[in-house]
């Protein structure tokens, strides 16, 4: 279907895409003159690498803007975080934190869903087949 060129091509422009300067949408300053170090980005990217960010804010003090965008979209769109792509990495204790805003624009029934996949992806011991489970109780 593909021809050998349409990775390349597609992978090509969507580094130039990120690397786009005129239309990042968030620029993140760190360090003190005269390290101070600007990265631009784009905010889908943001959101969905979500758990990286949270991470590396806390890394150092001079992350504080950084951290407090990440406590920010926690409060105002956890959503977003349950929908990143790196959700099922995320630690306890932010899983704790993003559940205690409780400000959802998702069903519950979405959000157990996904604390659910959270919880198998952390004990990969654990059978993702529900039916296992119920027999098991039985």
């Amino acid at each position: 279907m593909y021809d050998n060129k349409f990775l390349p091509k597609l992978s090509h422009n969507l580094l130039e895409i990120l690397e786009d300067n005129e239309f990042y949408d968030i620029t993140i300053e760190v360090g003190n003159e005269p390290y101070v170090k600007i990265s631009r980005t784009h905010m889908d990217w943001m959101e969905q690498n979500f758990n990286l960010l949270y991470k590396t804010s806390f890394e150092n003090n001079s992350f504080m803007e950084l951290r407090n965008f990440c406590t920010e979209l926690m409060s105002k769109e956890p959503e977003k975080i349950f929908n990143s792509i790196d959700f099922i990495s995320l630690s306890e204790n932010c899983l704790i934190s993003l559940i205690q805003h409780d400000n959802f624009q998702i069903s519950d029934i979405q959000v157990w869903e996904r604390i659910l996949k959270w919880g198998i992806a952390q004990n990969p011991e654990l059978s993702s087949d529900p039916n296992f489970h119920l027999n098991n109780i039985a």
